[in-house]
C-alpha cells in the first residue's frame, strides 16, 4: 500500500485507507490535518516523521506545496538523513528513534514539489509579498518575528540575516544527494516562485541524479493552483510519477 502524503505552508498531512491497492496502480489519498499554526518547524517535522512511522503502509510519497512545504520537508530531511557523527556523539538517539528513523526512511520512496522551491534571496520583497496571501494572524507573527530578531541581532541586519538563510535553504534544495525519484510543478505565471532559478534547479539536478530521477511539469497557472486549473493534466502527471515511483521500488527491491 502507498501513502501519497502532502504538506502544505500552513498545514502538514497525510492519510491512509484500508483499500488494498493493486500492484500496478497507484491512488492519491485525501489528506487530513496532523498540526496547528503554532508548533515550530522542528516539532512539525518530527511529528509528521512519527506519524508515517505509524502508519500501515509500506511506502510514501511526499506531496510538498509551496515553501512552507518545502520548508518543512527540509527539515524532516535534516533529521532521517543528515546527522553527523559528532551530532550523534553530542545527542545520541535512543534505539526506539533510531529504529523509527531506519523505518521512515525505507518508506520513503519518492517526493513531487508543487510550486517550490524559491530561490528568494534575488528577491528582497518575495517574502513580503508572499505574506500578503497569509492569514492576518500570520502576517502578525511573522512581523513580531521579524522585530525581535531585529533586536536580538544587535549590529547585524535582518536583510544579512535572511539572504544567508535563503541561501543555505536553496543549495540545500539544489544539491541534495538523495537517490529520491521527483517531481517538480511549476509555472511559468508564478510571481511566488522565480522561474528560471527553478529551471536550472532542475536542470542541475538532473545532471547530478541522472533523468530517472528528476521529472517535471510546466504550466501557466499561479502558485500552486495548478490543480485547479489544469486537473486532468495534473492529475496525470501524478499518476505517472506515482507509477514511476513503485517501479523504481521494485526493481531496488529485485536487485537485493
Amino acid at each position: 500500500m502507498i501513502v501519497h502524503a502532502s504538506i502544505t505552508a500552513a498545514t502538514a498531512t497525510t492519510a491512509t485507507t484500508n483499500h488494498e491497492i493493486k500492484r500496478d496502480s497507484n491512488v492519491s489519498i485525501p489528506a487530513v490535518s496532523l498540526w496547528g499554526d503554532s508548533k515550530s518547524i522542528d516539532v512539525m517535522a518530527q511529528e509528521t516523521i512519527q506519524l508515517i512511522y505509524n502508519i500501515n503502509c509500506c511506502s510514501v510519497v511526499f506531496h510538498v506545496f509551496s515553501n512552507g512545504g518545502s520548508f518543512l520537508w527540509e527539515k524532516i530531511r535534516q533529521f532521517l538523513f543528515s546527522n553527523s557523527q559528532k551530532e550523534e556523539h553530542t545527542n545520541p538517539k535512543s534505539e526506539l528513534e533510531t529504529a523509527i528513523e531506519y523505518r521512515v526512511k525505507s518508506k520513503i520512496i519518492g517526493i513531487v514539489f508543487d510550486s517550490s522551491p524559491a530561490e528568494f534571496s534575488l528577491n528582497p520583497n518575495l517574502i513580503s509579498h508572499a505574506m500578503k496571501y497569509c492569514p492576518f494572524r500570520e502576517r502578525i507573527q511573522l512581523k513580531a518575528y521579524i522585530f525581535l530578531r531585529k533586536a536580538q541581532m544587535g549590529g547585524r541586519s535582518h536583510d544579512e540575516e535572511r539572504n544567508q538563510r535563503a541561501s543555505e535553504f536553496w543549495l540545500g534544495m539544489r544539491n541534495c544527494n538523495l537517490k529520491l525519484p521527483q517531481l517538480y510543478l511549476y509555472s511559468t505565471k508564478d510571481i511566488l516562485t522565480p522561474l528560471d532559478p527553478l529551471r536550472e534547479l532542475i536542470a542541475f539536478r538532473r545532471d547530478l541524479l541522472g533523468r530517472e530521477m528528476i521529472h517535471s511539469c510546466e504550466f501557466d497557472s499561479s502558485h500552486c493552483s495548478h490543480y485547479k486549473i489544469y486537473p486532468k493534466e495534473y492529475t496525470s502527471a501524478i499518476e505517472k510519477f506515482l507509477n514511476r515511483c513503485c517501479h523504481s521500488r521494485r526493481s531496488l527491491l529485485a536487485r537485493l
